[in-house]
């Protein structure tokens, strides 16, 4: 199963940690108006503010503040007031990690599976990703369930029962990608006999939350057209379809 589109830029895509450097450039924008009267930054004057931001993460990272550290991780990895360097990334992430910042974790588990930054290592990577995962981050829930799922992509065997309590964590803590995973698990029988009307509850599940936390319709139908494939006599297709068109469509 693919996830979904809008639901891979809700949760596991656009990563942001910590602070907003939107926030931050604000902020500082502010101070240099003096803080009362709204008046208008030049171009060369707005330079020079996010100039003077961005050197101040830099110096409070080095510094050892672990936020800063991580936001300083974040704007290498994306490219945001810096050249976007993965090495400087992973660094900076690594730190924050050893510090207890548990989205630095995350970040740098990803890293290593992904090959980021850093000689691609499924072993190291789950470790960091575990540890994030333990502590209940949700995007780190769902990616320990997809390496067991997937055997880390043909690279190790598939442990199915792993995936699956990795799976109802993240979806004992609400994301809709984990649940869509659970009625995988369910329908094709993972590790577990299959059962239509089981992976039809957990799709169902996964359906409204997309629709009743993260407003998305489109996400809503993928698993309605998930129910009608399993299992398309299933009261919980109806119930749905119901709901869904009874929402106004996304804009």
């Amino acid at each position: 199963m693919t996830i979904c589109r809008k639901g891979l830029s809700m949760i596991a895509g656009n990563i942001v940690f910590g602070l907003s450097l939107a926030m931050v450039f604000s902020t500082a924008a502010h101070a240099a108006e003096g803080g009362g009267t709204k008046m208008e930054l030049s171009p060369k004057q707005k330079e020079g503010v996010h100039e003077k931001v961005v050197q101040e993460i830099i110096q409070k990272a080095k510094e050892g503040d672990p936020d800063h550290q991580l936001v300083l991780g974040n704007m290498y990895y994306r490219g945001r007031g810096v050249v976007r360097d993965p090495l400087l990334a992973f660094e900076w992430f690594y730190r924050a990690a050893q510090q207890g910042k548990i989205e630095a974790m995350f970040a740098v588990g990803m890293m290593y599976y992904r090959g980021e930054g850093v000689e691609r290592h499924t072993g190291k990577a789950m470790m960091w990703i575990k540890m994030a995962a333990e502590k209940e981050h949700i995007r780190a829930q769902y990616q320990m369930g997809f390496i067991y799922y997937t055997g880390a992509e043909g690279e190790l065997e598939p442990d199915y029962e792993q995936a699956r309590e990795w799976f109802t964590a993240g979806a004992k803590n609400g994301d809709p990608n984990a649940m869509m995973r659970m009625g995988n698990i369910w329908e094709y029988g993972r590790g577990v006999e299959k059962s239509k009307s089981a992976a039809a509850d957990w799709y169902y599940r996964a359906g409204m939350t997309w629709l009743e936390n993260f407003a998305s319709r489109d996400d809503a139908l993928a698993c309605m057209d998930m129910i009608g494939r399993v299992d398309p006599q299933n009261e919980l297709l109806m119930k749905l379809r119901k709901r869904i068109y009874s929402t106004a469509p996304e804009k």
